[in-house]
């Protein structure tokens, strides 16, 4: 391949959300695009881009050891350049260079196209004028992430998101039906809609939110399948975005609804809007609008001001409420937050505990909801192959998103196709017969091919 970057080896390491995958994804198209080779370690890499994540605490002392992994490989011989780019960069910018010397240069989350111009000029490449065309590459199988908004407006108390990220800022319909176009041509039979809150998409461009309108362009490109919503703020799941869920045979009976907490003290120390009411009365309208709908949520203990009554009212939410899917942080104190200046700290032990009796209280949900599965016929979306055994597939129901979610492990040896043979692969849809569940996970065996009906 011809570009100033031909003949090199051009590894890209990310951590942290599915928005710095997507990110990754489209710095490896640019690195392509301008003649490097992708490879899949860094040990054999000429080229190292790490991309990071800094949105709490242990995200950025992550960062921190992947990079110094690298600086550890780069003074043994290995790369012979060292990119550093994403949210870490954006956010300690001054403090970067003298913490990591090994790296030879840093772009924040507001310089990915600099990444070839920046990989060509550390690596003593041409000058030569790079690719219009830089096709994104698409790193998962079967599915993709489709970011449609960057940035966050929210200005909840404990996040460093809007100032690591800028404003909210919608992409345009055309522009992502163009790319589900280009996804899809790849394989992707799924696209998972991803943004700090895409329940916001479009209010800066269009004048009012348009999430429906975004799914039904998206639903018109040939080859996307499923459609799943992520990061959907409860005050904004509106009664139109609720009926075209229920209308659009593409769209996931599924969605990420983050609610941080269930008590109205607590919620509004954190800046969110709309409280426990509003909360209760999007659970209530999703439920009699698909009754067969899985709803994930995410929420947080320890926030400064939870008292022993909040956390134990938010457990009983959970119990009552018993969602499909479920993630708890603690509270970490970032600098810079309104919430790390607040009064009314809990020990982080405390939280640590707090998070701990809701997680085992939700496997246990989870446990029972899985068990209720066994002896259904179920469709699946394949995603991969077993690791230790060729004829077993890995794929994921409507109910599961990508890297967050369970998975179904079933045996094909039975089936008219199996994964040896090459016939099934990531993006085909399969019926299972399940016969075995542990918390998370479902097992079974596939029984053939899903018809267009079944999807």
């Amino acid at each position: 391949m011809s570009g100033r970057l031909a003949g090199v080896r051009a590894a890209v390491v990310t951590l942290g959300c599915d928005k710095n995958l997507v990110d990754a994804e489209t710095m490896l198209g640019k690195l392509r695009a301008d003649g490097a080779e992708l490879v899949g370690g860094i040990a054999g890499a000429d080229l190292v881009v790490l991309n990071t994540c800094a949105f709490i605490a242990d995200a950025v002392s992550e960062s921190y050891r992947k990079a110094l992994e690298i600086s550890a490989l780069r003074r043994s011989g290995a790369a012979r350049a060292f990119i550093v780019t994403g949210c870490m960069p954006e956010r300690f910018r001054d403090k970067l260079p003298g913490k990591l010397p090994d790296a030879d240069a840093f772009l924040g989350t507001g310089e990915y196209d600099r990444i070839a111009d920046t990989a060509a000029r550390l690596l003593g490449a041409g000058q030569a004028e790079p690719p219009a065309e830089a096709p994104r590459v698409l790193s998962t199988a079967g599915y993709a992430f489709l970011k449609i908004a960057e940035g966050c407006d929210n200005r909840c108390a404990y996040c460093k998101i809007p100032a690591i990220r800028g404003r909210y800022k919608s992409r345009p319909i055309p522009d992502l039906a163009a790319e589900a176009e280009y996804l899809a041509r790849r394989g992707a039979a799924e696209l998972v809609l991803v943004a700090q809150d895409t329940t916001e998409y479009g209010r800066d461009i269009y004048g009012g939110r348009e999430l429906p309108g975004l799914i039904r362009a998206l639903s018109g490109v040939s080859g996307v399948r499923w459609i799943r919503l992520m990061y959907c703020y409860p005050e904004r799941v509106t009664p139109e975005l609720i009926a075209e869920m229920a209308s659009n045979p593409k769209v996931c009976r599924y969605i990420d609804m983050p609610v941080q907490h269930v008590s109205d003290s607590v919620l509004a120390a954190m800046g969110r809007r709309g409280g426990r009411a509003v909360l209760e009365a999007a659970i209530t309208a999703l439920r009699a609008a698909m009754p067969d709908i899985a709803i994930r949520t995410t929420l947080m203990t320890g926030f400064p001001g939870e008292t022993e009554e909040d956390f134990e009212t938010l457990k009983r939410f959970v119990r009552e409420t018993r969602f499909d899917r479920l993630g708890v942080f603690a509270f970490s104190p970032e600098k810079g937050t309104a919430a790390c200046r607040m009064g009314g700290q809990v020990e982080r032990r405390e939280s640590g505990r707090r998070r701990g009796e809701i997680m085992r209280a939700q496997q246990r949900i989870s446990a029972e909801n899985n068990r209720e599965m066994v002896g259904s016929v179920i469709t699946a979306l394949v995603t991969g192959a077993g690791a230790d055994n060729p004829n077993t597939i890995i794929g994921r129901t409507y109910r599961d998103a990508p890297d967050v979610d369970g998975a179904v492990i079933a045996s094909a040896s039975d089936a008219l196709t199996t994964p040896a043979s090459g016939e099934i692969r990531p993006g085909a849809f399969v019926r299972i017969k399940i016969t075995g569940s542990d918390d998370y996970d479902l097992f079974g065996d596939v029984i053939g091919m899903a018809m267009d009906d079944e999807i």
